[in-house]
């Protein structure tokens, strides 16, 4: 088997789309190293879903719901190709995974899942209150992934 390198990426990143391409240029330059596979995964979730779910105020229909889900799916994918060709990065269908859920949980176990061996993800690294109280999605499920870990802050190619 081949080692199995995962790049995470965001579609509406905090550091912008440089991070972005650096995970994937981090991705590729390591997955090119080991002799591995290069896979980007980008876990997404509805804006407002738990609230519709249980409001009764909503008036939302389930079936309502369910083609809300579908078409924020569908605006992911078309969302991830138009990054992946923005950022230069040519990976197949069989490697780009929409996962939806959160990142803090669902990215740890699509990695036991999936059997990853090294994850790339992009990292802000806030200071301060907002650092302490929000912290840090890569912080936050270090300590859970059965995969090696390599966070890329923004700037990363100027040496920062």
């Amino acid at each position: 088997r081949y080692p199995k390198v995962v790049a995470t990426v965001e579609l509406d990143a905090e550091g912008g789309e440089g991070i972005t391409r650096e995970v994937l240029k981090m991705g590729k330059q390591l997955a090119d190293l080991l002799d591995g596979e290069l896979h980007v995964l980008h876990v997404w979730s509805a804006y407002g879903e738990s609230m519709l779910r249980r409001s009764s105020f909503a008036g939302l229909e389930p079936a309502d719901l369910q083609k809300y889900l579908e078409q924020t799916e569908e605006h992911c994918k078309e969302d991830l190709r138009a990054l992946l060709d923005r950022c230069g990065c040519k990976v197949g269908g069989d490697v780009t995974h929409l996962v939806k859920g959160e990142p803090a949980t669902d990215i740890p176990y699509f990695c036991r899942m999936e059997d990853v061996d090294m994850l790339v993800m992009g990292t802000v690294a806030r200071s301060g209150l907002i650092g302490v109280l929000l912290g840090n999605t890569a912080e936050r499920i270090a300590h859970d992934l059965p995969a090696s870990v390599v966070a890329v802050k923004p700037g990363g190619e100027k040496g920062n």
